[in-house]
C-alpha cells in the first residue's frame, strides 16, 4: 500500500484497481505471535512504525504487546515485511 500504487498504473490486464482510499483495501488480517515478538524482550516498533494505516490497525497496548485491530487492519503485509524475527513473528491470513 504505498502512496503511488504505481502497480495499478501499469497493469497491462487491468486486474489491478485504483481505489481512492487505503481503507478500502481488505487483502487479510495481521496476526502476531507474541511467543516470537521481540516486543516482550526489547523495545521493537518495527511494524507499527511502518503500518501505512497507522494506530487503527495496530499499535502497542497498554500491556507493551503489539496488537492488531481487525477493523483497521487491510492485510496489506507491510508490518510482516520489516518484522526483524526469524521466522517472522507476523502472519497475514488472507480474507
Amino acid at each position: 500500500v504505498c502512496t503511488t500504487l504505481e502497480c495499478t498504473a501499469v497493469c497491462p490486464s487491468g486486474a489491478l484497481r485504483r481505489l481512492t482510499d487505503k481503507h478500502e483495501i481488505h487483502m487479510g488480517l495481521a496476526r502476531v505471535d507474541t511467543s516470537l515478538c521481540f516486543r516482550g524482550r526489547q523495545e521493537c516498533t518495527m511494524c507499527v512504525e511502518n503500518c501505512p494505516i497507522g494506530p487503527d490497525a495496530i499499535r502497542i497496548n497498554d500491556r507493551g504487546q503489539v496488537q492488531v485491530f481487525e477493523a483497521g487492519c487491510i492485510g496489506c503485509g507491510r508490518c510482516r515485511q520489516v518484522c526483524p524475527t526469524y521466522p517472522r513473528a507476523i502472519t497475514i491470513e488472507p480474507w
